[in-house]
């Protein structure tokens, strides 16, 4: 989560804060995150989760493909199919494994995961409308590399830091 920040010097790094300095840019990102190994573990297992949910979202996107004509554009219904099976798969793994416990509910954070879901398939249709309709590159094959961009662009930054990401307490009140 990003705060904003205007020291009047320039920040010190102090191994105990909580916050980690970055860019000159007046912004800190906080660190809440634990350790490092803590970190690429939790990276690891959304890497993993991901990648499972990939295999049901390809599976539903080459399935449509197979089923319907090769010739037709099916590369939207087929999207919007995969990313159905593969956003089910991804939250249960998320919420149940890849990510640390929260105290969200379940029915908040599968909201949650439902806007981040929304926008990284906007974000992959985007991908695969411009590499096949303005590049001319074939459905079949435009997958892949359409997945990864949202992936690494949109999913797995809307997971760790909004959806998965523990609540934060607002100033003054005190934990329940």
């Amino acid at each position: 989560m990003l705060r904003p920040y205007r020291p009047t010097r320039p920040p010190k790094f102090n191994p105990e804060s909580p916050y980690i300095p970055i860019m000159p840019t007046g912004y800190r990102l906080e660190a809440g995150m634990g350790s490092t190994h803590a970190e690429l573990r939790v990276f690891a297992r959304a890497t993993i989760s991901s990648a499972a949910a990939t295999l049901a979202d390809a599976g539903a996107y080459y399935l449509v493909l197979l089923l319907g004509s090769f010739a037709a554009r099916l590369y939207g219904p087929a999207s919007a199919l995969g990313a159905v099976a593969g956003a089910i798969t991804n939250f249960l793994l998320g919420r149940y494994w890849a990510f640390p416990p929260t105290d969200k509910s379940l029915g908040h954070q599968a909201m949650q995961y439902a806007l981040a879901s929304l926008i990284t398939y906007l974000a992959m249709l985007g991908a695969l409308a411009l590499q096949v309709e303005v590049l001319h590159v074939a459905q079949e094959l435009a997958w892949p590399p359409a997945k990864a961009f949202a992936w690494l662009v949109v999913s797995y930054p809307m997971a760790r830091f909004f959806v998965f990401a523990e609540r934060r307490r607002r100033s003054g009140s005190r934990p329940t």
